[in-house]
């Protein structure tokens, strides 16, 4: 994280101009510290398997099926060790990541068309269900950053009732309100939490992914909406041609985002803009719609197959 922060400010401001141009904070990462860029380390529900972990828990199911045939194939070579569903995603995993590092695997050599797809599919369902719209803690754990983008947009501190850490976010020291640009590191799971928070739902257009396979009615993928260095961008844009001049629009991985389909009130704009003050109340009343203490600390079970808006189920 640190080191995509420095990169990122070497090569916006240049170097070593950047040295001397850019603060940045870099918060701990441990369990019980609170950290919007780290949110599940104090969001209890975030690690239990009927709750934040149920992405897991049928992604883990969906493999056991999906990869018989690739154990089959790859068991016809190998002696003295029995290959499991796990195995084959690892060795998968070794392909995407020495592609991405080394630009070659021998790993992918190994996987066939649809071993790949039923590998995305995977990730799909993982990503859906810990960190989406079908994860019941989802929202909560993006809270802090949308307070943080909030409190920019209106130049005032944010409140602490999520994940973000008060001991920066109330002075102007470590979280100044009047800078022209924001730039903030943290993990993709934490990026797609934080897109459920912002409640984006043009990301998500469909019924929730199907727990026995990719049957293609939702728009998700996760390696489109959060992959390698993913990011996601806001713009605040003067705009003499539109009224009111002040307008806003949100990019992930540079793919402008319809925020007509996801806030009611913006009209169709194929530059996906909205007015600026429109789009801070849509967001104020969505942090107000997010229990962080229920969604993270409350008892009660979630379950797959079901669009939760990244919000916890009630009794």
């Amino acid at each position: 994280m640190v080191k995509t922060a420095e990169n990122f400010a070497a090569g916006f401001f240049g170097v070593p101009e950047y040295l001397d141009q850019v603060n940045i904070e870099i918060l701990v990462e441990s369990p019980g510290l609170n950290n919007s860029g780290a949110p599940y380390e104090v969001c209890n529900n975030s690690n239990i398997a009927s709750r934040g972990s149920i992405g897991s828990t049928v992604a883990t199911e969906f493999a056991l099926n999906a990869f018989n045939s690739t154990i089959a194939r790859l068991q016809s070579q190998v002696f003295g060790l029995n290959l499991t569903a796990t195995d084959a995603i690892a060795m998968l995993q070794l392909c995407s990541y020495e592609t991405h590092a080394l630009g070659y695997s021998a790993f992918c050599n190994l996987f066939t068309e649809e071993d790949f797809l039923n590998y995305e599919y995977y990730y799909d369902l993982s990503f859906y269900y810990n960190n989406g719209p079908g994860s019941p803690v989802a929202a909560a754990q993006g809270k802090g950053y949308l307070q943080e983008f909030v409190a920019r947009f209106t130049h005032s501190f944010p409140a602490a009732d999520s994940a973000l850490n008060l001991t920066y976010d109330d002075n102007k020291t470590y979280f100044p309100l009047n800078q022209s640009i924001y730039a903030d590191a943290t993990h993709e799971v934490v990026v797609l939490d934080t897109l459920t928070a912002f409640n984006l739902t043009a990301l998500f257009q469909g019924p929730p992914l199907s727990l026995s396979g990719n049957q293609k009615r939702n728009s998700f993928v996760a390696s489109k909406i959060v992959p390698f260095a993913t990011h996601f961008t806001t713009q605040i844009l003067e705009c003499p041609a539109q009224k009111p001049t002040r307008q806003i629009r949100f990019l992930v991985n540079d793919a402008v985002v319809p925020i007509s389909d996801s806030y009611h009130g913006c009209p169709k704009n194929a530059d996906g803009l909205c007015s600026f003050d429109h789009v801070v109340s849509v967001l104020q009343k969505r942090i107000d719609e997010i229990d962080f203490d229920y969604d993270c600390f409350a008892n009660y079970t979630a379950k797959a197959g079901v669009d939760y808006n990244g919000r916890a189920p009630r009794k």
